[in-house]
């Protein structure tokens, strides 16, 4: 191997490189791991009984593919446009591998823990079914909660989009690299620890209920019942639901929210609406107590392992504003 050829591979595989940077935005290493799930993927799929028709997808596909040619194009400076590219192209492609191998990892059929989840929640002094009555006896909080829970890829958007406006590659970085391995964290979870959720598991009467959305906390069991049975083997990509409930990303995406945003204008603004998709979890999402601390855990421990083997200038930055210098 010639010796020019050797700098050239050690300064792609360097994420701190100031002119390849972009080649593995928002760090290579999540990246090889998408690779890698991929590549596992369809080996999974033909040893199991799973059938996944995938002709829908390639035009998401194709897309995502266009989208990482733009963000090579546009990576010498890092343009907002190289940023935006392959901000694009990582949710489109991460999004169908995560979706996909949950759905092989639900059908290996290994042991609920739910019950130890709700033993925990008893442990702290929870009760789960006297706060879902008590939402369920609040229309403006059934209401309330009900449409922050289902806000959360308009918060996502929204969030990312002031980032860039304010230019903070740094924290968009920060926020797709913890978010999507704890994402692929979770395909190990719901293989290894699946939870059916907590309105399966307390089956809470009808009564206690009534107001809140037949499909709230219940909308997966269907697909996830069906898995683990083997009675819903065969079916569209298109159809795939997020199906994980331990932990809560519902839970993750928020707190991770607020983190990329201290320090600036936008983290009060924000902070509300976060609390409140957090604890919609419980009624609305039918998440046990034990899952939000879980995953709020994991996002504890995730900004730290950031913080201590990532966190360094992954671009060239421009000249740092106050508001920019902030960090904390």
């Amino acid at each position: 191997m010639s010796a020019n050829a050797w700098q050239y591979i050690k300064r792609v595989a360097n994420p701190h490189s100031s002119n390849l940077n972009a080649w593995f935005f928002p760090h290579p290493g999540l990246w090889i791991a998408l690779f890698v799930f991929a590549v596992v993927h369809p080996l999974w799929l033909a040893s199991s009984s799973v059938q996944i028709n995938y002709q829908d997808t390639w035009m998401t596909t194709l897309f995502g593919g266009w989208l990482l040619f733009l963000g090579v194009r546009y990576q010498e400076k890092f343009s907002v446009v190289g940023a935006l590219a392959f901000t694009g192209a990582y949710l489109l492609l991460i999004g169908q591998v995560l979706r996909s191998m949950t759905y092989l990892g639900t059908a290996a059929g290994y042991p609920l823990i739910d019950g130890y989840l709700s033993a925990f929640d008893k442990a702290l002094g929870f009760d789960w079914q006297a706060h879902v009555a008590w939402v369920n006896s609040t229309p403006w909080a059934v209401t309330l909660l009900h449409e922050v829970y289902m806000s959360i890829l308009s918060a996502m958007m929204v969030v990312l989009g002031l980032l860039f406006v304010m230019r903070r590659f740094d924290r968009i970085r920060e926020l797709l690299l913890i978010n999507g391995s704890l994402g692929l964290l979770g395909i190990v979870f719901c293989t290894f620890l699946p939870a059916i959720g907590a309105y399966a598991y307390y089956a809470p009467a009808s009564e206690l209920v009534s107001n809140i959305p037949a499909s709230a906390g219940r909308y997966h069991l269907e697909h996830f019942n069906g898995l683990r049975s083997g009675d819903l083997l065969s079916f569209d990509y298109v159809r795939t639901q997020g199906i994980i409930t331990f932990p809560s990303f519902h839970t993750i995406v928020p707190v991770l929210l607020l983190w990329s945003l201290r320090g600036t204008w936008a983290f009060w603004p924000t902070l509300p609406v976060c609390v409140i998709m957090i604890v919609s979890t419980i009624s609305i999402g039918g998440h046990h107590l034990a899952d939000i601390i879980a995953s709020i855990a994991l996002c504890a421990i995730s900004i730290w392992l950031y913080a201590q083997y990532v966190a360094r200038p992954a671009f060239p930055a421009a000249p740092k504003t106050p508001a920019m210098a902030t960090d904390g």
